[in-house]
């Protein structure tokens, strides 16, 4: 008898302890129940989605014993903005799962104080949120909306998530969007509009398909704009204007038609490689804090400016200053800009000199030029003189004729003074003074270019030091 009482204050004590620690149910939890009964002139699986939400926040249609999965768009609105229905919904919010819309959702201008999250849903006849304000965050995900999605002066606290879904248009002009805006993985048959739109996380069309215009114009976004890995762009894309403050990523993605990148302004990285190139692109007034152009830097810079509409010589400056730890990579990048500078040149002059600053010694990247043009006229003079030897006027025959036409090439080198007593009778002589004065001239022009082309590889090395110290 003692025994079987000891097992049973044992059996007590672990019973009242277990449940200390958890937090108790609430009466609708318990009950399994809603305080506030469906309305009767909802449909029966309009009558079980607002009992699945006013207990635990999430209707799946699937789950229900209703013969159809059609929703009213006014049965949305009355749960959403009727104080007798929506003071129940739970922090969830609202989260319908596997609905179809059978007319328009209209929530234009009215204020929504919950999530509201629409899941593998249907909405053939679009959706209205123009004007409509939410201190929380609004959800398509993979849901299939027809004619268009209007959400023109929408105001979103929280983030706009429109991922994984079907458009046939989304209008989004001058919305504002408090964290991110996502359409990754979406479709859009026609026109995405997100122009003026403010944006104050990252913006993510990875793995999209726009089949119409992007228009971004003037857009602003706080953090990231994604619009490579894997998105598809058939249409035009148009960013003129637009402000990112961090990176835009162009890499890996597809881009059929023209893109506009007047006066956009890019505080971050301007990622893009060879592959994601457009067919056409304006770049005027386009700025960026650096690129990262792939693994080939200078064939990406090519194709670029090959499809750009128009020279844009500080774009080859600004590619060089973002390789300033990879010497190689930022000197092809500057000689790239003068052959850029020479097949745009229209004065004759400038192309001249362009192409003996390129011949001579590399526009003063590729000093090691000057050396070998130096070197070769030497010898070619050399061989000269040595045919002339009977021809001597004064000073004694040179043990070498190549040192002595070195000597005579490079002013302030006097390898052998007796050189300098050596004259010919015939046209030699005229050579030996075409070699004295070319020689002066190539030297003193080389060295100054050089040095002035060494001291903007400077500026570009300074600029990027300072920016790495800051960073």
């Amino acid at each position: 008898m003692s025994r079987s009482f000891a097992v049973a204050i044992l059996i007590l004590t672990t019973a009242v302890c277990g449940t200390q620690g958890q937090e108790p149910l609430s009466s609708t939890e318990v009950n399994r129940s809603c305080p506030i009964a469906s309305d009767s002139a909802w449909t029966p699986q309009e009558q079980f989605v607002w009992s699945q939400l006013c207990i635990s926040g999430i209707a799946e249609l699937k789950k229900s014993s209703a013969p159809s999965t059609d929703l009213r768009a006014a049965f949305l609105e009355t749960i959403l903005l009727n104080d007798k229905y929506r003071t129940l919904l739970s922090r969830r919010g609202v989260r319908i799962i596997g609905a179809n819309f059978v007319d328009t959702v209209r929530l234009e201008n009215v204020d929504i104080n919950h999530d509201l999250w629409l899941q593998d849903s249907s909405l053939p006849g679009g959706a209205d949120l123009v004007g409509m304000r939410s201190a929380h965050t609004i959800a398509f995900e993979r849901c299939k909306i027809g004619r268009r999605l209007d959400a023109n002066v929408l105001s979103v606290v929280g983030s706009l998530l429109l991922r994984e879904s079907e458009f046939q248009e989304i209008q989004l002009e001058e919305a504002q969007v408090g964290k991110n805006l996502d359409l990754s993985g979406s479709k859009v048959t026609d026109l995405l509009d997100l122009s003026s739109a403010r944006i104050s996380g990252q913006l993510d069309l990875g793995r999209s398909t726009v089949a119409g215009k992007l228009d971004s114009e003037n857009i602003e976004v706080g953090n990231t704009m994604f619009l490579g890995s894997g998105a598809k762009f058939q249409g035009p894309v148009d960013l003129s204007g637009a402000k990112i403050k961090n990176d835009l990523i162009f890499a890996g993605g597809i881009f059929s038609n023209e893109i506009n990148l007047d006066r956009a302004q890019v505080g971050g990285k301007f990622v893009i490689n060879a592959r994601s190139v457009p067919t056409a692109i304006s770049l005027s007034n386009f700025s960026f804090g650096s690129v990262d152009a792939g693994y080939d830097p200078l064939a990406t810079l090519r194709q670029l400016m090959t499809v750009n509409q128009r020279y844009e010589p500080t774009l080859y400056d600004r590619f060089a200053k973002s390789y300033v730890e990879i010497p190689d990579v930022a000197r092809s990048l500057a000689i790239e800009k003068y052959n850029a500078e020479f097949r745009h040149s229209d004065s004759v002059s400038e192309r001249v000199f362009l192409f003996s600053a390129w011949m001579f010694w590399g526009y003063g990247y590729r000093p090691q030029y000057l050396v070998w043009w130096v070197a070769a006229f030497a010898c070619c003079c050399a061989l000269i003189f040595k045919t002339g030897e009977r021809n001597l006027l004064r000073g004694d025959r040179p043990d070498s004729w190549l040192v002595f036409a070195i000597d005579a090439a490079v002013p302030g080198i006097h390898l052998n003074k007796e050189h300098e007593k050596i004259r010919f009778s015939d046209w030699r002589q005229s050579v030996l003074y075409y070699l004295r004065f070319s020689g002066a001239i190539l030297v003193y022009v080389g060295f100054e270019y050089i040095g002035s082309s060494w001291n903007r590889v400077g500026d570009i090395w300074a600029e990027g030091l300072t920016k790495l110290c800051i960073a």
